[in-house]
């Protein structure tokens, strides 16, 4: 089901008694700036009407951040698809990841910290 509005939301949880959604984006936050900003703007919403839901979503790696997530957490988050693809320095290289395992290890700790679940999502090399 695509929502359009936080209203839609808040009107299928009351009259249909869904209360856990799954959010379902290859890139729930989007680009830094204006991802962050919109996401922010989503669970400020979900928090200041009294909507009480929990979701999940699906993001890349670099898109973790603790405040956003923080805020996501407030809002109803329970739990995080990542895109790691890789931890293994040759495979990211040759995926042209453009992240590093300590990277990817950091971000797994921020949500981790935050007592969010996740779950790695990875690319299979078969040689």
């Amino acid at each position: 089901m695509l929502f359009r509005s936080i209203e839609e939301i808040e009107i299928v949880s009351k009259e249909l008694g869904t209360y856990y959604f799954a959010f379902v984006d290859d890139d729930f936050i989007g680009s830094k700036q204006k991802g962050f900003q919109s996401r922010y703007e989503f669970a400020r919403k979900i928090i200041n009407k009294g909507i009480k839901i929990n979701f999940r979503i699906a993001t890349r790696i670099n898109n973790i951040d603790n405040d956003l997530l923080t805020i996501l957490k407030e809002a109803g988050l329970t739990s995080i698809d990542i895109g790691v693809e890789s931890i293994n320095k040759e495979s990211l290289k040759l995926y042209n990841k453009g992240i590093s395992k300590e990277v990817i290890l950091n971000k797994i700790e921020i949500i981790s910290k935050l007592g969010l679940k996740f779950r790695a999502t990875m690319i299979p090399l078969i040689i």
